[in-house]
């Protein structure tokens, strides 16, 4: 099933987002959002969880391509950061 784009709070809702995500994505974007590299930042530096989006709306093989970039970043974190 595609992502909807634009997203909206009932997109979470039927998803089953806890009301902290919902209320946090509703602050951010109270009339929905395109699905976007600039609405991920928007979102992510506002505490939305990026990976609970992930889960529930990817399909597997874009999971395993975030799952693989997000480990990916980590490990360059881990090597920066002693």
């Amino acid at each position: 099933m595609p992502i909807p784009n634009p997203l909206t709070a009932e997109d979470l809702i039927k998803k089953g987002a806890n009301c902290g995500q919902l209320e946090r994505f509703k602050a951010i974007f109270p009339k929905g959002a395109a699905l976007t590299l600039k609405n991920c930042l928007k979102a992510s530096k506002k505490w939305f969880s990026l990976y609970w989006f992930a889960r529930n709306f990817l399909n597997p093989q874009q999971l395993e391509a975030y799952r693989e970039g997000v480990d990916f970043l980590w490990q360059a974190c881990e090597e920066k950061i002693p």
